[in-house]
């Protein structure tokens, strides 16, 4: 059986780089957002969120489809795949906080939720969610040393705003009907780039192992 995981987390949090190496260690193929050609968000964040925001959101969503059908794909052909943030924080958390701010009117956001339901209810959902969060504080230093021009002008109010919807969004999860697995991991208390990463591993393997069952493909030949 194949499996599909989701890194979800807010911008900064070190989901890439997690990604990156739960791709190798394991042998998942790897999905990422695709950021840099976004004709969108260096507009948005220099202060033209309200001119463009559901155009942005419908750009975003459209990417993810597009991106979602090469996942269904390969997770039909048995291959296990790893997953940079998933289509669901698109609405949950990003067109949910547009929304908030009044970015997106009352009837933009029901037609993109109808839209976006339409299409997820098709979906293939994750076996497992690994949620990374931290403090805005620490989330802004690491937004700082990556050095991407376009997000060097985030503040704390609005990675504060987005972190609130996230732990929303898992606590619905936790609380609702979905039977999806998480794992929730505070990286300013775990060095998933040093000492704790073995720890977070064998916590990850535990999951999938009761997912799957004690015998466990994808950790066959992982090469440890």
């Amino acid at each position: 059986m194949s499996l599909y995981i989701v890194l979800a987390g807010t911008t900064g949090v070190g989901k890439s780089t997690l990604t990156q190496k739960l791709a190798s260690r394991y042998r998942f193929h790897s999905f990422y957002e695709n950021l840099d050609d976004n004709p969108y968000l260096a507009d948005y964040y220099a202060g033209q969120g309200k001119e463009i925001c559901f155009e942005m959101q419908v750009y975003f969503l459209g990417q993810r489809v597009a991106q979602q059908r090469e996942v269904e794909r390969m997770v039909h052909q048995g291959t296990n795949v790893i997953h940079d943030r998933s289509i669901y924080e698109d609405f949950h958390i990003f067109a949910q906080h547009q929304y908030n701010l009044g970015y997106i009117s009352d009837r933009q956001f029901e037609n993109y939720r109808r839209l976006f339901f339409t299409v997820t209810d098709l979906l293939h959902q994750p076996d497992l969610i690994i949620y990374l969060h931290g403090s805005t504080e620490r989330l802004r230093e690491q937004i700082q040393m990556r050095g991407r021009d376009y997000e060097q002008s985030i503040d704390l109010n609005y990675l504060s705003q987005i972190n609130e919807l996230y732990q929303d969004w898992l606590q619905r999860l936790q609380d609702g009907p979905t039977t999806i697995p998480l794992l929730p991991v505070d990286v300013c208390q775990t060095d998933l780039h040093g000492l704790d990463f073995e720890a977070f591993c064998s916590e990850f393997e535990a999951k999938i192992e009761a997912i799957q069952g004690p015998r466990i493909p994808i950790l066959a030949g992982r090469g440890l």
